[in-house]
């Protein structure tokens, strides 16, 4: 019987499967009430069940460990995503790709400029000096790449659904053109146009 099939099932006692499987889960086998402590049923159900679980709580029990080599390459990699915030690092057997967030934020201008509906479409990392919010700007650490823009869009369009597009569009092209995981794609519609 799967844990679908308990769902409702009783005992001859009245009480309910589910919430005994459920006890036993949560590790409160031992823990009757006062109806379980006088039902044979329940007694030996949870018994049962707390038998059938023993192998669960054991697996839950075991601490792993990951293999150093492991962890040092996590490190490894995590230490060469840090190491320059403005390129993102394709790495493979031949050799290590870099690409600038700015190569990223005019791949995804310029995909979003061609969308139906945008009229433009603005994309330009800030200046050292400036606030990051003023127009667009993409992030980028190790393989992954998180990009804003700003546009300017076409008066009557569904705005939500053009930001979807958008989305889906910079999406595809920034990962087939530079490798990059685009994790994060934000659209802000500061204007529209008639």
């Amino acid at each position: 019987m799967s844990s679908g099939e308990l769902r409702g099932a009783r005992l001859a006692c009245g009480a309910e499967a589910d919430d005994l499987l459920a006890q036993v889960a949560e590790g409160r086998a031992g823990e009757r009430t006062p109806h379980q402590r006088l039902c044979p049923h329940c007694q030996a159900t949870l018994a049962e069940y707390d038998r059938a679980w023993a192998p669960v709580r054991e697996l839950a029990a075991r601490k792993v460990h990951a293999p150093g080599e492991i962890v040092e390459a996590a490190l490894r990699h995590i230490r060469g995503a840090a190491e320059n915030p403005t390129y993102g690092l394709l790495t493979n057997g031949d050799g290590i790709t870099r690409i600038a967030a700015r190569v990223v934020a005019v791949t995804a201008r310029e995909t979003a400029a061609r969308v139906s509906g945008v009229r433009v479409a603005l994309s330009r990392l800030p200046a050292a000096d400036t606030r990051s919010d003023q127009q667009a700007d993409a992030g980028v650490a190790g393989e992954s790449t998180a990009i804003k823009l700003t546009l300017a869009a076409d008066y009557g369009q569904d705005l939500h659904a053009l930001a979807e597009r958008i989305r889906s569009e910079v999406t595809n092209e920034v990962r087939t053109l530079t490798g990059l995981d685009p994790v994060v794609v934000s659209v802000v519609i500061d204007d529209v146009f008639s």
